[in-house]
This record gives C-alpha cells, structure tokens and sequence, in this order.
C-alpha cells in the first residue's frame, strides 16, 4: 500500500484474507491485485511490473503461528524445522 501510495496510484483494500488461497481467489475473479510470490501467480493471471508502473516489492514476511496448548512434540519438530530452514546454513 505504501509502494502504490509513494508511485501516486490510487488504492484501496477490496479484500482481506488470513492465507495465499483467498488472496488468489480475489485475484483469479477480477476483484483485486495482491502480493502473491512468482511461483503463486494462478494461470491466466501476471506479475505487475515496472512498466505497468508497479514496483518490485523487495521484502515480505513470513509467519509461523502454532498453538500454544496441546502441541505434540511432532508439531514442535517441524515449527523447530522451518525456523532451521529460513535461518540458513
């Protein structure tokens, strides 16, 4: 929202969702643009670019959310997993 703003594009939220699949339904039906990765770009659909007077958006966010009652110790391994994994070597 704050690239779109700085570049003088008018803008507003159309829709709101908690996860990648409700944002591609918005996408896939016409109703709104949404910051989606490359490879979760649906098929009929396009990256926005430059020439389309959109910047590249340089940073996201990553979440990992668990329960905090009644984990199980399998759950807690592939939490422990994923955080090995975007740390790196």
């Amino acid at each position: 929202m704050q690239s779109l703003k700085r570049r003088g594009k008018r803008s507003r939220v159309a829709y709101v969702s908690r996860t990648s699949g409700g944002l591609i339904a918005a996408v896939v039906s016409g109703l709104a643009i949404a910051p989606l990765s490359r490879s979760a770009i649906p098929p009929g659909c396009r990256e926005l670019t430059e020439d389309d007077g959109f910047g590249i958006i340089d940073m996201s966010n990553v979440v990992l959310r668990t329960r905090l009652e009644n984990r199980s110790p399998t759950i807690d391994a592939m939490a422990d997993a994923i955080r090995s994994a975007f740390l790196g070597p």
